[in-house]
């Protein structure tokens, strides 16, 4: 029997207790309850989501197209990875970007500190070009971690990482495990909370570093354009094999770019949906599509309580 009025307290010791057991079912309704009773919290509404998606993988058997991650502009699609063989990737609800349209709600892909995309070869950064992106970490960044590198092998052409709770921009031309050209914010990021990073190379040849929108540091002498990239590859979530550095938290809207976005394109469109055929533009990863196919409908064969359907449905309150 399920207690009347039962607090967080007792609902926790049931979920851990069927995690021990894989009872999935039993981790999802006690963490629909959680999400009731604590709203907004995304250490229990990530419990929820990835219960669930044990819960979809035992009942249906874990199907291969689920770790397939579309690019919207058609050019580039990768797979997810994960060093636990049942994880399967799941979105979050987020309400970042509103453009009236309520039919489609906004979703971010999150990444547990054990996984990581390999989105496959691009030459985007050759020249000049900008990567830009959201991120939410999920906790205060006491170590370094990944959001995302150009690896040539294993050695390092581009990484965007988070070091002490600073976001800091290495580019290595040649690639190389070490050294290079390093960009650092002035800023401070924190756990818990979004923020849009974008690095750009622009047409001097300098590197920029972007947060919010504004200039946070600039690289001092011209960086040379990559001569071949015929074996570059974009991962996410990662640095290389050797030290993976997997990030913690949420991502979405990643952007990549065969040119220099200025300060005020950055500004103009950085809280918006664009168009995949926008000018420039060459992979983008907005995890919204459902041929993404990445877990995130309830609409199985598994019997849900309306209240746990909701729990699965709602947003997070980020303020």
């Amino acid at each position: 029997k399920v207690r009347a009025q039962a607090g967080s307290d007792w609902h926790i010791e049931k979920v851990e207790e069927a995690i021990i057991s894989e009872n999935w079912y039993a981790a999802v309704f006690h963490y629909a309850h959680l999400v009731q009773l604590n709203p907004g919290s995304l250490k229990y509404r990530v419990g929820l989501r990835s219960s669930y998606a044990e819960l979809v993988a035992k009942v249906s058997g874990i199907d291969d197209s689920l770790f397939k991650l579309q690019d919207a502009t058609g050019t580039l699609n990768g797979r997810f990875y994960s060093r636990d063989s049942l994880r399967i990737p799941f979105r979050l609800l987020d309400e970042r970007f509103d453009d009236g349209d309520a039919s489609r709600p906004n979703l971010s892909l999150y990444f547990d500190g054990k996984s990581h995309a390999d989105l496959g070869a691009t030459d985007f950064h050759c020249s000049t070009f900008t990567i830009e992106g959201w991120i939410r970490p999920s906790r205060n960044s006491v170590k370094v971690h990944s959001v995302l590198s150009v690896l040539e092998g294993r050695r390092l052409a581009l990484s965007v990482e988070l070091e002490y709770a600073k976001l800091r921009i290495v580019h290595g031309n040649p690639p190389s495990s070490s050294g290079g050209i390093e960009l650092l914010s002035k800023q401070k990021i924190a756990g818990d909370s979004w923020y849009h990073f974008a690095v750009v190379k622009d047409d001097n040849g300098k590197l920029n570093l972007y947060i919010d929108g504004e200039l946070e540091d600039s690289s001092e002498g011209e960086l040379p354009d990559y001569e071949n990239v015929n074996s570059h590859r974009l991962f996410m979530g990662m640095n290389h094999f050797a030290s993976r550095r997997y990030f913690i938290g949420m991502m979405d809207a990643l952007r990549c770019w065969k040119v220099a976005r200025s300060k005020e394109q950055i500004l103009e469109s950085y809280k918006k949906r664009i168009d995949k055929k926008s000018e420039g533009l060459v992979h983008y990863y907005n995890f919204e599509n459902e041929n993404n196919n990445v877990v995130s409908s309830t609409d199985t064969k598994i019997f849900l309580a309306p209240f746990i359907r909701d729990a699965l449905k709602s947003p997070i309150d980020w303020k």
